[in-house]
């Protein structure tokens, strides 16, 4: 939204309070008046379900689903009544928690293993996804920390690939 200089605080508030790191428990009020940042939309951070219809397609890009491995095979039934099963057809899988250790990201050595392992050595472009755009963006803070560059999120995710019959999946698998 146009910030230029962004920290993620790893492992959150859970980690924060583990750490013993002061915390408060009350609503506060800002002391000053209100700032004058404007938003501003960055679309290059995002593609839409053509333009991962067309990765699919091309093979330009690895698409990576941060879905559970049951969900991805199409084993477990999704959340959202009559939803499709399955994935998207050429995707990979990599459930978020697997990038995590507790509450942090794991170290980007081991982080670059797993992504290098999976899509091959430093895959060109990324697009992220998962159920409903948002578990996909810790697999594309993991992606930036292993190295990756170029990543993307599919913010439709399975929530609007799934819903569409138009669009292709592959099987379910009982693997």
């Amino acid at each position: 939204m146009g910030f230029k200089q962004v920290y993620i605080l790893d492992g959150g508030l859970p980690q924060w309070l583990a750490d013993s790191y002061p915390a408060d428990t009350e609503h506060a009020r800002p002391k000053s008046a209100r700032g004058n940042f404007v938003a501003k939309f960055e679309k290059e951070w995002l593609v839409t379900a053509k333009q991962v219809l067309a990765a699919t397609q091309s093979g330009a890009s690895s698409i990576i689903d941060a879905r559970s491995r049951e969900r991805y095979l199409g084993q477990k039934e999704e959340p959202h009544k009559g939803m499709r099963s399955g994935h998207i057809r050429g995707s990979f899988n990599l459930p978020f928690l697997d990038v995590l250790d507790d509450n942090r990201f794991k170290k980007s050595a081991e982080l670059e293993d797993m992504f290098v392992s999976l899509v091959g050595p430093k895959s060109p472009h990324l697009v992220l996804t998962c159920g409903s755009g948002i578990t996909a963006c810790i697999l594309l803070v993991a992606a930036r920390i292993a190295g990756f560059s170029e990543v993307q999120l599919y913010d439709g995710s399975w929530s609007e690939w799934g819903a569409n019959p138009q669009l292709p999946i592959d099987p379910i698998s009982n693997i």
